[in-house]
């Protein structure tokens, strides 16, 4: 309720209600958001939604290679779920790099709040279903020892697609998220990013 004081006397305003929702935020190995696929609770490499989890060059299921040499990367316009898919090799077979695609449905069909979880900046997604997922901004690195970007409300996460970049020979597609943005982008495959993967039955 709000109020106006003017001198001794008090102006009172009308009396408003609401309730706060509480996020649902799962750390299950795969979450139904309500989506086209199911969305795995925590980053590869990771233990629960707060975790930044392992960081990779695209298509090194190692963890280890950042050279910055094309040769050292596949070729290949689409890595899901063979030998190079991060996702598939590390936490199972059910578990793919999520697509171009399926992060632009995320994004569209989610609701996103940026927040502090368990220590991490990071945004909560909460999908048609109610349920929620956490993504935490970890930033990345380049050299596989320096962390970049992740630095409280400064924080930004880069998330790896399964996809190349078509309009160049050294890029893949990643999503791209920090406080004020949500937008699909590219890298080199050099850059060791988070991933988060996607269930498949």
């Amino acid at each position: 309720q709000a109020y106006l004081k003017i001198d001794t006397t008090y102006y009172w305003g009308t009396v408003r209600s609401f309730t706060t929702t509480k996020l649902d935020i799962s750390g299950d190995e795969h979450v139904e958001l309500g989506l086209s696929v199911q969305w795995s609770g925590h980053n590869v490499g990771a233990t629960k939604p707060s975790e930044t989890g392992q960081y990779f060059g695209w298509g090194d299921v190692s963890g280890s290679v950042f050279t910055q040499k094309v040769a050292d990367y596949p070729s290949n316009d689409d890595i899901t779920g063979g030998e190079y898919d991060m996702a598939n090799v590390n936490q199972g077979e059910s578990y793919l790099l999520p697509s171009y695609e399926q992060f632009q449905e995320l994004v569209k069909e989610c609701d996103w709040h940026w927040i502090e979880y368990d220590g991490t900046m990071g945004y909560a997604v909460t999908g048609p279903s109610g349920k929620s997922i956490f993504l935490p901004a970890g930033g990345y690195t380049v050299d596989g020892t320096n962390l970049l970007g992740a630095s409280g409300n400064s924080s930004v996460g880069l998330y790896w697609t399964g996809n190349r970049a078509y309009y160049n020979g050294t890029d893949s597609y990643c999503f791209s998220m920090s406080s004020d943005n949500k937008s699909m982008d590219h890298r080199a495959r050099y850059f060791g990013l988070t991933v988060r993967a996607v269930y498949r039955p």
